[in-house]
């Protein structure tokens, strides 16, 4: 079954930045941890998990072709910039002070109205 998620891609221009800033603490986590490659490096907007393959194709359809606005603001950081997600995730904190995130999520949900994660 495919795990999905909805994510936006991290702007390579702002690759070296978080590389600087935060990988001297991410390093503790490599013993235990691989750290993806910044290609792959997102703001997760929503975990939905996993669906059956008819489900992925349906969702698959349902974005093709969505568009959403270019740009907007995010802090990353935080008084816990650096947090885990069980054994397998640590990410680093995202802010969003204008409510952007919210509005993204709202229009994925119009588009296909995913399933909560279980």
């Amino acid at each position: 079954m495919p795990r999905l998620f909805i994510g936006i891609p991290i702007p390579p221009f702002l690759h070296r930045s978080i590389t600087q800033q935060f990988f001297p603490t991410l390093k503790k986590y490599a013993s235990f941890l691989s750290i993806v490659p910044p290609s792959k490096w997102h703001v997760t907007i929503h975990f939905i998990g996993d669906v059956s393959p008819a489900t992925f194709e349906k969702i698959k359809t349902a974005f093709r072709g969505a568009t959403f606005s270019a740009a907007f603001p995010l802090t990353i950081g935080g008084s816990l910039p650096i947090q885990t997600w069980g054994n397998k995730v640590v990410y680093l904190r995202v802010q969003d002070k204008i409510g952007f995130l919210n509005g993204i999520f709202s229009q994925c949900h119009s588009l296909f109205p995913f399933p909560d994660p279980k």
